[in-house]
């Protein structure tokens, strides 16, 4: 509740709002950047934390068809691969970089694929906060021969 005083010549007198409640702010996390690379099996990614202390986890997912064949019918599967996986925790105003280490699907999947790259969905989850998914590209980063 709020009070104002005031006073004038004519006198003194004060007024109070209605009661009102404090909301506590939502945490809201950003990726910054696109293209990720792959180095020894890990990849760091930035994140930006805004509002209130980010904690959560950062996946990096692809879904994918598999087809196999069961007598005379192909039976068709929708997976959802988890290719690398981490967990944060931010200050809020701050940006910091995450460690994601690959899974052996995602080291699996990025050895096969096409001109070694893969573009999985980055999904961020912050306590408290709203789920944040991009698609972004992993790839291979070039080697110092």
């Amino acid at each position: 509740v709020c009070e104002v005083p005031a006073t004038n010549d004519a006198g003194h007198a004060s007024g109070k709002s209605s009661s009102f409640a404090v909301v506590k702010p939502v945490p809201v996390v950003k990726i910054l950047g696109s293209k990720f690379g792959v180095t020894k099996g890990t990849t760091k990614v930035s994140i930006a934390c805004a509002s209130a202390p980010c904690v959560g986890s950062v996946k990096a997912l692809l879904k994918i068809v598999v087809k196999h064949r069961k007598g005379k019918k192909t039976i068709t599967k929708k997976q959802t691969l988890v290719l690398a996986a981490g967990s944060y925790s931010l200050a809020a105003g701050k940006t910091g970089t995450i460690t994601l280490r690959l899974t052996a699907a995602g080291k699996k999947k990025l050895a096969h694929a096409s001109h070694h790259r893969v573009s999985p969905k980055l999904v961020v989850s912050v306590a408290g906060g709203k789920q944040l998914e991009e698609t972004v590209q992993l790839s291979l980063a070039a080697t110092k021969k």
